[in-house]
């Protein structure tokens, strides 16, 4: 019991998404159109089984950091530079690859994937870097900093990320700092639940809502000949395995019931259909002989994009060796496209680092993002892969950061002392 409750984040993360896809899947009015396999259940059960006996294993011994008179100093670097890597990242976006906040969604996704060869190593550093844009928030939360310039632009930072959101049409960026804000307050504020609290989250949620309507409805209608985006969209891939019921398909074919209300109800379908639906294309594929083993290529396909990009290697092509490519697999199924049953393997060996990671957030400050995104990585594991794809961008820049910081600590030190 000591144990879950001095690791509270890493256990309710996990247990928070399996309750999610259990809750989502018992009231979501579907059938599902292919007979789960029982190797599905015990791969994804034993995958959560390595998860939390990697957790488990092993207690590091942190050292306790000297302190460091001027955090406040690097605080404000990691936040000049994070604002800058936006900056470039917009230049990119908007100079070279000629998107516009005036076009839509899949207009832009194809200019900018037509003028992709324009940008370079350094845009895409960028693009990555950005990716820590919730670092200076929560580190300032958990240090207690005093409001000033810098923690107002570390808040700023929180929304640069929607510019992007809105310009492609992406719903994700809004969900992820809907979690970031949730966990990181709850975590580090340790505020209480109340009506008050519950209030406000379920205002969030509905604000949520409203703005994935209005940008799936955007995106879709620019995408689809068909005028009807709403048959389109009831229609469409996530149907295969998980068929709305009939009473659902009447409710949207009824002429009576207004068209607002039909819009969110397809929209928290769908999303219902966005949290199960992984775990049933993972079923679908996992008894398939002729699958190829991507060994890593599919879910870590950033770096070899970056290869690319430095010329080291001549093409780069996104490997999806499912037949139905869809990147919606869980976490599991995600990893098992790349390392079959050595997949259990690397969820222990994540739950090691996790636990490293924890360990040392107790004692130093530059480790508390990356915990509370370890915990998003965590409620997503029966949903999709969080880390494919830029998805590792913010473990591989707090990598970069975490060695300036202990440089600057370094120097600070011999500073002081040399003082």
């Amino acid at each position: 019991m000591k144990m879950i409750k001095t690791y509270r984040l890493f256990f309710s993360s996990v247990a928070f998404g399996i309750l999610l896809w259990m809750f989502t899947f018992l009231f979501l009015p579907v059938d599902v159109t292919e007979k789960v396999s029982p190797k599905t259940i015990f791969f994804s059960v034993s995958c959560y089984v390595s998860l939390v006996l990697g957790f488990l294993v092993y207690k590091f011994k942190v050292k306790q950091s000297k302190p460091l008179t001027d955090n406040s100093s690097f605080f404000k670097y990691v936040t000049i530079f994070l604002l800058c890597c936006f900056v470039m990242r917009w230049v990119d976006l908007f100079v070279l690859r000629e998107v516009s906040l005036f076009d839509n969604a899949i207009a832009n996704r194809r200019q900018s994937e037509m003028n992709t060869y324009k940008s370079n190593i350094v845009f895409a550093l960028a693009s990555m870097f950005k990716a820590l844009y919730f670092f200076p928030f929560v580190i300032a939360l958990k240090g207690k900093f005093r409001i000033n310039f810098n923690t107002i632009c570390a808040v700023a930072l929180l929304a640069f990320p929607l510019v992007e959101a809105i310009v492609f049409g992406s719903r994700k960026p809004f969900f992820e700092l809907f979690l970031i804000l949730i966990i990181s307050i709850f975590y580090y504020k340790k505020t209480k639940i109340n009506l008050k609290t519950i209030s406000v989250v379920l205002v969030s949620v509905v604000a949520l809502l409203t703005i994935s309507v209005a940008l799936l409805f955007n995106r879709e209608s620019n995408r689809k000949a068909s005028q009807n985006v709403q048959n389109e969209i009831i229609n469409g891939r996530y149907n295969d395995m998980l068929t709305p019921k009939k009473k659902v398909l009447n409710y949207f074919e009824d002429t009576t019931v207004p068209s607002i209300s039909k819009k969110y109800a397809l929209i928290i379908l769908q999303s219902g259909q966005y949290i199960t639906h992984g775990f049933f294309e993972f079923n679908h594929i996992i008894n398939n002989p002729d699958l190829e083993v991507t060994k890593g290529a599919y879910t870590f396909y950033p770096f070899i994009k970056i290869l690319n990009k430095i010329g080291l290697t001549k093409e780069f092509k996104p490997v999806n060796p499912s037949p139905r490519e869809f990147v919606y697999l869980t976490a599991f199924g995600s990893v098992f496209l790349d390392f079959r049953w050595f997949t259990l393997l690397f969820f222990f060996l994540f739950g090691f680092v996790q636990r490293y990671v924890y360990d040392k957030s107790f004692s130093n400050i530059i480790h508390a993002p990356l915990l509370i995104y370890l915990a998003i990585i965590n409620v997503f594991l029966p949903i999709l892969n969080y880390v494919r794809g830029a998805g590792i961008y913010p473990i591989v820049g707090f990598i970069f950061l975490s060695g300036a910081y202990y440089y600057y600590l370094k120097k600070a030190n011999e500073k002081s002392t040399n003082t």
